[in-house]
């Protein structure tokens, strides 16, 4: 059983109230040999997971400036989802897709987790939350602002129970009090800096099915 409170201390920023939106509550961290058989889906931020994170035994299928209709686009995956088994599958796309209709990138996503189920049937998906950002660090403050953020992530919370998968809520794994990525933890307002990578990296550890 999960214990009811979240130490503070794996999240590594100020304290706030938990978000109780995510199936895949707190728990002690799961050995590594977990994600032997794990394929993390993302963009540039799923592939700075790969380089700079600590979960080296994953597989990861991602690219810079990926969206999720771009992905769900691209023959590559369905190599991927057909040439390989995996006991679960980690998505992570939005960032790039700020500024969107929340509802026109749910749907884009929900058709994304048909196609990874139509080729994994057996595979235990989870859906990652975008994480947030330093909005007057990126190109523009509008698009990649609080607001956004979290109303794609509110769409995703939807969008998980939906479509019976687990929501991760790696959202809150790092924003502070105002919904914002906290000092010290981005270099550009969006990309993490290396070392920082092993926060979310701890954060999936404790939080699986």
């Amino acid at each position: 059983a999960c214990p009811p409170t979240e130490p503070i201390a794996l999240r590594s920023i100020p304290t706030q109230d938990p978000i109780p939106l995510t199936k895949a509550g707190y728990h002690t961290a799961v050995p590594d040999s977990h994600f032997d058989h794990t394929l993390f889906i993302g963009d540039s931020l799923t592939n700075g997971l790969e380089l700079f994170g600590t979960l080296k035994n994953a597989s990861y299928f991602c690219a810079t400036s990926a969206t999720a209709a771009g992905t769900l686009a691209d023959p590559n995956l369905t190599t991927r989802l057909t040439s390989h088994s995996y006991d679960a599958i980690y998505l992570l796309l939005g960032i790039n897709e700020m500024g969107t209709n929340p509802d026109i990138y749910a749907t884009r996503m929900g058709q994304l987790i048909e196609l990874v189920r139509s080729h994994q049937p057996n595979a235990h998906i989870y859906l990652q939350t975008i994480l947030p950002a330093v909005p007057e660090k990126t190109w523009s403050q509008t698009v990649f602002s609080v607001a956004n953020i979290q109303a794609a992530n509110t769409a995703l919370r939807t969008l998980a129970a939906k479509k019976d998968v687990t929501l991760v809520d790696t959202y809150y794994a790092f924003a502070d009090q105002n919904g914002r990525m906290p000092d010290g933890i981005t270099s550009d307002g969006v990309h993490l800096y290396p070392k920082n990578y092993a926060i979310w990296c701890d954060y999936l550890r404790t939080h699986t099915i």
